[in-house]
């Protein structure tokens, strides 16, 4: 494109965006879904301030109701449902009609621009992004911790590693769940990704209504509140025929159903940029499917 004439925008516009258009796509569903389904930033900040979101609304409706005002719950993420199935159809709509690169067998090359004059106020700007979002939060919590309880006013005098030892080393229960959490991390990752990998790729290669069904049913409950989701799992699988309650695959169950979405539209977009080119020069070589 360059080489053609085009400018830096115009081979941006042109030439780079529509080959990120999976990624892209992927980015833009993940937020639309992360932003109807969050509830502890919305809840966390928001309430303090007078803020109302949706998640919060429905988690109110189901634990701080008597009784639990299940069918406006409901309602409300049915809407919610409404609104991401929306962004999954852009999504989709993006993998299937735009024209974007693919990995093909030849070497890539990769160009550095030189930013000139902006590259140091691009800089800074990232810089000033890391220490506001990522640097100073983490920094505020470390130091809340280290007071032992939780205070906007830390006593820099008594800061001491107490917490960390009664946590860590003293208390059974924060080791029970320090296991089952990193346990239940390894093993739903594992499957979650081999999971979405294959579904991914069998919906690249044969779209049909049934495989778009298949997808559309995995990315769902990232739509859903999570405390619906979680309601809804313990009363299918907590009580006859299943009897799960209570159990460690029922919680399994319940991450799964949860975080499969996510590497399921990672895998989408990491799918849509792989050429069918590779796979029939692999055929014609002998390869099995």
């Amino acid at each position: 494109s360059r080489v053609s004439g085009a400018g830096a925008v115009k081979t941006l516009r042109r030439i780079t965006l529509p080959a990120l258009a999976p990624a892209l796509g992927a980015g833009f569903l993940l937020s639309t879904w992360f932003g109807f389904g969050m509830f502890s930033i919305a809840q966390i900040i928001g309430t303090p301030a007078g803020i109302d979101m949706i998640p919060v609304r429905i988690v109110k409706l189901l634990t701080f109701s008597y009784p639990p005002d299940e069918d406006v719950a409901i309602g409300l993420s049915a809407i919610v449902v409404l609104f991401v199935g929306g962004a999954y159809y852009m999504q989709y709509r993006i993998l299937k009609k735009s024209r974007f690169a693919s990995i093909s067998g030849k070497a890539g090359h990769h160009t550095v621009t030189d930013l000139g004059k902006w590259r140091h106020p691009v800089r800074f700007a990232v810089l000033f992004y890391v220490l506001v979002t990522t640097i100073l939060p983490m920094f505020g919590l470390f130091i809340v911790s280290l007071n032992g309880f939780w205070t906007p006013n830390i006593q820099w005098t008594s800061l001491n590693f107490d917490a960390f030892r009664v946590a860590l080393f003293e208390d059974p229960q924060t080791r029970d769940a320090f296991v089952n959490s990193l346990s239940l991390g390894l093993v739903g990752g594992v499957l979650g990704i081999l999971t979405a990998a294959i579904v991914s790729l069998y919906v690249a290669q044969r779209r049909s209504r049934i495989t778009q069904g298949v997808d559309a049913a995995i990315k769902l409950p990232a739509s859903i509140s999570h405390m619906v989701i979680a309601v809804g799992i313990l009363l299918l699988f907590g009580s006859e025929p299943f009897n799960l309650g209570g159990t460690w695959l029922i919680l399994l169950l319940g991450y799964l159903a949860l975080y499969l979405p996510q590497a399921s539209i990672a895998s989408d977009a990491a799918a849509a940029t792989i050429g069918k080119e590779l796979g029939e020069a692999s055929s014609v070589s002998g390869g099995k499917r």
